[in-house]
C-alpha cells in the first residue's frame, strides 16, 4: 500500500464515452492507461461519520468508493470521462479507513 504524506496513491483508468464538442457518444471507446491520484487521507477520514458503519464492512466499502469516485471526478477528470478503479484499489482504502476508526 503506498501512504506517502498523509495521502494514499490510487490507481484508475478513464474512458472517453462521449465527444466534448458535439456530445455524441463514442463508440469502442477505449480505456486510457493507467494512472495515478493522491487521496488525502485527512479528506478520506472526514468524508463521512465512519465510526457510524463499522459494522457493515459493505456499507464501508460503498462509502469509500463513493469518496475516491468523487475526488477523482472533482479534481482530475472531465464530465465525459467514465473513472474506472483498478482492482484491489478501494480495498486498500477501506484498509486504512478501517484500520485508523475500528477498536481492536
Amino acid at each position: 500500500m503506498n501512504l506517502k504524506n498523509g495521502n494514499i496513491t490510487v490507481n484508475y483508468q478513464t474512458r472517453n464515452d462521449y465527444c466534448g464538442s458535439c456530445n455524441r457518444p463514442i463508440e469502442n471507446a477505449e480505456l486510457s492507461t493507467v494512472k495515478e491520484f493522491d487521496v488525502s487521507l485527512h479528506d478520506i477520514f472526514h468524508w463521512t461519520e465512519w465510526k457510524f458503519h463499522l459494522e457493515n464492512e459493505n456499507e464501508i466499502r460503498d462509502l469509500a468508493e463513493e469518496c475516491i469516485y468523487n475526488m477523482i471526478s472533482f479534481y482530475s477528470v472531465n464530465s465525459h470521462q467514465t473513472i474506472y478503479l483498478c482492482k484491489g484499489e478501494t480495498d486498500k482504502v477501506v484498509q486504512v479507513i478501517l484500520n485508523k476508526f475500528k477498536i481492536k
